[in-house]
């Protein structure tokens, strides 16, 4: 008598095997086109006059959201920017993050 138990005919209660898929897996994780290479422009806008701040060290009770690194104060980022920034040229007001009214988040301009 042949026994048929080892045909090769997959068990009814064991999910089977998927087949290959490297070459779908090869692109898994990936959001898109590659940008080596290339630059991103950077957001762009026209900072105002500047309105000078108060001293942080002459007004420590004061809330000091803003700060320049001569310690000069302001209520918002971009009023800070107006003032540390030069007008004569393009450039780059960067911070961090705003952390509350006494955070004193340095702003700097290059």
């Amino acid at each position: 008598m042949i026994d048929d138990s080892g045909s090769g005919d997959p068990d009814p209660s064991k999910p089977a095997k998927p087949a290959s898929t490297s070459a779908a897996q090869g692109s898994a994780g990936k959001s898109g086109s590659s940008n080596s290479g290339t630059t991103l422009p950077l957001p762009s806008m026209a900072l105002g006059q500047c309105v000078p701040g108060f001293n942080r060290a002459q007004n420590p009770a004061l809330p000091c959201h803003w700060r320049t690194e001569e310690g000069e104060c302001f209520d918002t980022s971009d009023a800070a920017c107006a003032c540390v920034c030069p007008t004569d040229r393009d450039s780059v007001c960067a911070h961090g993050f705003d952390s509350g009214p006494n955070s004193a988040t340095l702003v700097l301009c290059d």
